[in-house]
């Protein structure tokens, strides 16, 4: 065990030996590949959490939680379970906010990376791992904090994604980038994560928790690395996670002018056909009109089918704020995908933006498929909720309601906060609110959050618990015995369920107003409080007496 871990008695140890024996069932998992590098560097507990116990870590709740477990929270991911020695079992974003995707890079292969985290030695995890072919295992629950950031206030908020390979050598392929951009871009839309380099960062970014102006957590990691494409791998995320808006040009309707071409229909065209034709100096390109809805920073992607004799050194122009650009592209790769043409600045409106030049050095049919513009942030806040009331109310609880909002692109949900703490996070309209003391005021606040992450501003209201019930009157002690008292009292003019009678050392309930306690030493005096209590379990204030027994 780690050196910093408090030992453990014999039981303590038989317990954990049955957890873990439950969790490798439930995973399947008959033995551990090595340990990838990273796992070795990470320092333990401390390096991978960033505080030296993490609370919950390793519960007898995650133990069977996991092994209960059957799916995946993203389609298509395997499960393959981290132990449960190596996350922190929560209930996020309810009980925190899920802000940060962090990138990391495994030192290893894809296989030995889960099947590290599966050990209980390991001390770490992520909750994700994505191969170089594209394959993605989920390890750790989303809702569940994994150990990877070397920073515990950055595992809190975040998700963690490891990928197969090196910091130093690289080797990243188009297939992890796409397969990892489009599980971020799913997990931002879903999380309402900001898609840029602000929430999207690499572990060289986590602060060092324990030493100021140091980087890469609590052990100073460095990845992803200087082979990491961070210009591409934003591109795709934002593509895919659709969180910011996006205008598609196609090769129908009257947005698109192709003089002199002809039409095809090659697989894996956008909309099911494109326009092609052959190199020609001087013959008119193919142009796309897109309508922006704001000037602004946009990523640039085209498309065309996939054709055999495709022209590998087409140029494509973008008429940007600044003037043209050229891109050349090979078409005879990466057919049937959105490829990055590159992040340019744009004015808004409509205009000609885009053209497929029929000029070539190269022989092969030029292909005029489609175009999009994907915008890189989204500067709109989303309206402040139309409404907020109280339902109903009662001595110790409060039904709030809002209403609707509306965004450029979408509304994610709603945040909402009571006296200055959050007590919801979702899509949901309507809130309970319980456990409050009576006769209080709350102040109450909600917020709307759209899909990039903005909020609106608060709506804000003063929301009141009903009236504590009144107190009974007339307590008395009328008679006793060497082991019993008896209290009547003058029943409250609220209305109550029960009277809670006490002692420092002794407590009972009655519906009715008066109480014999037995049992008592002879000779003892004690103050007895009573206090009446409604249906919704809120307290009066008490009254008292100086109760005693005859003498021994």
């Amino acid at each position: 065990m780690p050196a910093d871990e408090p030992p453990v008695g014999r039981a303590d140890r038989l317990r954990r030996s049955l957890l873990l024996t439950v969790a490798g069932v439930a995973a399947g998992l008959a033995a551990t590949a090595a340990p990838p590098a990273s796992a070795h560097e990470s320092g333990g507990i401390l390096g991978s959490a960033g505080i030296a116990h993490p609370r919950a870590a390793g519960s007898s709740r995650a133990a069977v939680r996991l092994a209960a477990a059957t799916g995946v929270e993203y389609g298509g991911a395997l499960w393959r379970p981290a132990s449960v020695w190596n996350y922190t079992d929560a209930a996020r974003p309810q009980d925190v906010l899920i802000t940060r995707i962090i990138i990391h890079v495994a030192e290893g292969g894809f296989a030995s990376t889960y099947n590290w985290f599966a050990s209980a030695s390991a001390q770490s995890s992520a909750h994700y791992v994505v191969g170089k072919r594209g394959q993605v295992a989920q390890m750790v629950h989303e809702r569940d904090i994994a150990w990877h950031a070397g920073n515990w206030a950055y595992n809190e908020s975040s998700i963690g994604i490891e990928h197969e390979g090196y910091t130093r050598s690289g080797g990243f392929t188009e297939a992890q980038y796409r397969a990892s951009a489009r599980l971020a871009g799913h997990l931002a839309r879903k999380y309402a994560i900001r898609p840029d380099r602000s929430r999207v960062i690499g572990h060289n970014q986590v602060p060092d928790p324990n030493h100021h102006g140091q980087w890469g957590g609590a052990s100073h990691h460095t990845d992803p690395g200087r082979y990491w494409n961070w210009a591409r791998y934003m591109e795709y995320l934002r593509l895919y996670a659709g969180t910011t808006a996006q205008r598609t040009g196609d090769d129908r309707g009257a947005a698109f002018d192709a003089a002199g071409w002809s039409t095809t229909s090659g697989g894996g065209s956008y909309g099911g056909s494109a326009h092609t034709a052959r190199p020609a100096r001087g013959a008119a390109p193919a142009r796309y009109r897109i309508l922006l809805p704001s000037a602004g920073r946009y990523d640039v992607f085209a498309r065309w089918p996939c054709r055999s004799d495709a022209n590998p050194g087409t140029r494509i122009r973008l008429a940007t704020a600044a003037g043209g650009v050229t891109v050349g592209v090979n078409q005879r790769s990466r057919c049937a995908n959105w490829v990055p043409l590159g992040t340019y600045e744009f004015s808004g409106g409509s205009a000609w933006r885009a053209e497929v030049s029929r000029r070539s050095r190269s022989a092969g049919a030029i292909l005029a498929d489609a175009i999009r513009f994907v915008r890189t942030g989204d500067a709109v806040a989303p309206a402040t909720p139309a409404g907020l009331s109280v339902d109903a109310a009662t001595s110790t609880g409060i039904d709030l309601r809002w209403g609707g909002s509306s965004d450029d692109i979408g509304v994610w949900g709603f945040l909402v906060n009571v006296d200055g703490g959050r007590v919801y996070a979702g899509a949901g309209h309507t809130r309970s609110l319980t456990g409050l003391p009576c006769g209080t005021d709350h102040t109450v606040r909600v917020r709307a959050v759209d899909l990039a992450g903005n909020r609106s501003p608060a709506r804000t209201i003063t929301a009141d618990t009903d009236a504590c019930p009144l107190p009974p009157s007339g307590l008395t002690q009328t008679s006793a015995t060497t082991e019993s008292i008896t209290l009547t009292w003058t029943a409250s003019p609220s209305a109550v369920a029960l009277y809670l009678v006490s002692t420092p050392r002794w407590q009972r309930t009655t519906s009715a107003t008066t109480l014999t306690k037995h049992g008592l030493s002879c000779g003892s005096v004690r103050t007895v409080f009573v206090r009446a209590q409604d249906a919704y379990g809120a307290l009066s204030t008490p009254v008292k007496v100086s109760a005693a027994t005859l003498p021994c």
